[in-house]
């Protein structure tokens, strides 16, 4: 039998889930032959775990703040082993039967944090070695450790993630340094852009600015497409506004100086951000590392507390963006930017596509490839190899 994957991640947020789809997506390029079960971890948790995916966005609205204290209230190694062990009476009787059906995998890897430590000692069990794959890119929260449970190897995205690894006192031989992985339709090379926007409703010779904030769209996505609509008529302004119905129905009936276009939830990010020559959005992990894989400049509008407080740090410094929270300010830097002859999206895109963002897919495909038995010989990857 061909050994396989699982990759367990929880539908709390959309970052986690674009992960495990990623990977399972690079390994039918890659390695086609291994397969790849992705599993949504809390239908297996007891309550109050299994309801986190309804909790959280709860939590996170507005300005967040009930998010903000419960972040703080658990950040600490020791707050969160406490917790780990707590709950694991409860967790080590509803886990298992996540393999009853099918057994255990040959490998099981997690993108997702609060389990790991419950995850790592049902692996261990089992004989399953156990990946964790940490999503977070600025800073992360030490519920990602495992605590005093085996984890064969934590992977890091981002050299600041590495070194919170070895403040938290994870060894060398245990931490890896990877891209964040992307779905491979990000990877796969455009032949014309002005083909691809025409396909897309769009004007080839205008530019394209995409705004959005996450599959929900939260936050003030009305007031920066305002102002942007009002500094820059020059732009054709793209805004997705996800799954928030209402938000949709009260911009299209709104009056624009420019060419504004309001769409729902795509399916096709791959193609706008293609297409896209900025990008403002708030800074989730996913979305910048998928803009970093485009090689798309950013204007961070906004950002969760806790996990993302240090994303808009991050991208300042790989040199692919810039934070600015205030839609007048952003709006200004859209007009500027966008104007004929300003050299600065040039150079961002440049920053965005010297960052190894394109090569996280396959070497974290690889990666996990080199610890399967018996892998079958691997296939050629379209869209690029490390």
């Amino acid at each position: 039998m061909v050994p396989r994957l699982d990759i367990v991640y929880a539908p709390a947020g959309g970052g986690h889930r674009s992960v495990a789809l990623a990977l399972q997506a690079g390994f039918r390029r890659r390695a086609p032959r291994i397969p790849v079960r992705v599993v949504d971890v809390l239908p297996y948790t007891p309550p109050p775990f299994r309801y986190f995916d309804r909790i959280y966005p709860h939590l996170t609205r507005g300005r967040a703040w009930p998010w903000a204290a419960l972040y703080a209230l658990t950040n600490g190694r020791r707050r969160t082993a406490f917790l780990s062990r707590l709950g694991a009476p409860l967790l080590a009787r509803t886990l298992p039967r996540m393999w009853q059906e099918p057994g255990p995998p040959a490998l099981l890897l997690s993108v997702y944090p609060i389990l790991n430590r419950d995850l790592a000692l049902l692996a261990h069990r089992h004989r399953v070695p156990f990946v964790v794959l940490i999503t977070d890119l600025g800073t992360a929260h030490p519920a990602w450790l495992a605590h005093d449970a085996a984890v064969h190897t934590y992977l890091a995205p981002s050299a600041e993630i590495m070194a919170l690894l070895a403040a938290w006192g994870v060894p060398p031989t245990q931490r890896v340094q990877v891209g964040l992985p992307v779905h491979p339709a990000f990877l796969e090379p455009i032949s014309e852009r002005a083909g691809l926007r025409r396909e897309l409703g769009l004007q080839p010779d205008r530019p394209v600015v995409l705004l959005m904030a996450g599959a929900d769209a939260a936050g003030p996505l009305e007031a920066f497409a305002t102002a942007i609509d009002r500094a820059a008529p020059h732009v054709q302004l793209v805004v997705i506004t996800g799954r928030n119905a209402a938000l949709r129905a009260r911009l299209q009936r709104r009056g624009w100086r420019g060419a504004v276009r309001i769409l729902g939830f795509v399916t096709d990010m791959p193609r706008w951000m293609h297409a896209a020559d900025l990008l403002l959005t708030k800074a989730g992990p996913s979305t910048i590392a998928e803009a970093l894989a485009v090689g798309l400049p950013m204007i961070l509008i906004g950002h969760l507390p806790g996990q993302e407080a240090r994303n808009p740090a991050f991208v300042t410094r790989v040199g692919a963006g810039v934070y600015e929270p205030r839609p007048e300010r952003a709006a200004a830097l859209v007009a500027q930017w966008t104007r004929p002859g300003d050299p600065t999206l040039a150079h961002m895109r440049a920053a965005a596509q010297a960052t190894d963002f394109r090569r996280g897919t396959w070497q974290v495909v690889d990666f996990l490839r080199r610890l399967l038995p018996a892998s079958p010989a691997a296939t050629p990857s379209p869209g690029g190899t490390p």
